[in-house]
């Protein structure tokens, strides 16, 4: 009997523990989470009055949950999101000369960090984030 009760209290620590570094993730993303999550992605630090458009091609796959680079510490456990976007993102520059003028700037394809994914992490509140990358190719603001 002892036994038993043993081994059912160790099923039930090992199960925790195993469940731990998810726990902060809990279930996956939902797509009108994925949808608006990327959105924002493209939308932070735009100056007032922009108008951010992001069109989802194709199919949006989630992954299993992997450990990936951080910007607040190492790595973490993150949800993969492959999706492929369009983003048109429109302006209004000042200028002396033109103070109307309204300039676009174009990005499609994958997400610009390089291996085709979008990491998906909570933040400290329980809202998605997406880790802002170091890339050359992202549109810029």
């Amino acid at each position: 009997m002892l036994l038993v009760l043993t081994y059912g209290f160790m099923a039930a620590v090992v199960a925790t523990q195993a469940r731990a570094a998810v726990g902060d993730l809990g279930p996956p993303p939902s797509e009108p989470e994925i949808r608006q999550t990327i959105t924002d992605f493209y939308s932070i630090g735009q100056p007032p009055g922009t108008e951010v458009n992001v069109d989802f091609i194709g199919p949006i796959t989630l992954g299993q949950v992997v450990q990936h680079d951080n910007p607040d510490s190492s790595s973490s456990p993150m949800y993969p999101v492959n999706a492929q976007v369009r983003v048109t993102i429109k302006y209004v520059t000042h200028s002396v000369f033109d103070p109307e003028q309204i300039s676009t700037v174009d990005y499609y394809g994958p997400p610009p960090t390089g291996d085709g994914s979008y990491y998906f992490f909570r933040d400290d509140k329980g809202h998605w984030q997406v880790p802002a990358p170091t890339c050359t190719r992202c549109p810029k603001q």
